[in-house]
């Protein structure tokens, strides 16, 4: 249930609230559990607003940060005390 809420908030914070509150929630959500839909949102912020930068060579920002949290938090669960086996 608090995966779905978090889901849903994050989802609803990248249409209307600014993008360092969806970086956040996304930290929160990639730590939660395996988050796919953290992916779909990075994709979803470039799309919506193309934050593609030049000093990353014009690639989508949002989605390659956003895969950085997946696969950093994929690498780091097991890892950790807390994390799903």
């Amino acid at each position: 249930m608090q995966r779905l809420f978090l889901a849903a908030l994050f989802f609803f914070s990248i249409l209307f609230f600014p993008w360092w509150f969806s970086v956040f929630l996304a930290v929160l959500l990639v730590f939660f559990d395996t988050a796919y839909e953290v992916l779909l949102g990075g994709i979803l912020i470039d799309g919506f607003y193309g934050a593609s930068l030049p000093i990353f060579f014009h690639l989508p920002a949002f989605t390659i940060l956003f895969a950085a949290f997946f696969f950093i938090a994929e690498f780091l669960r097991p890892r950790l005390r807390y994390g799903k086996q």
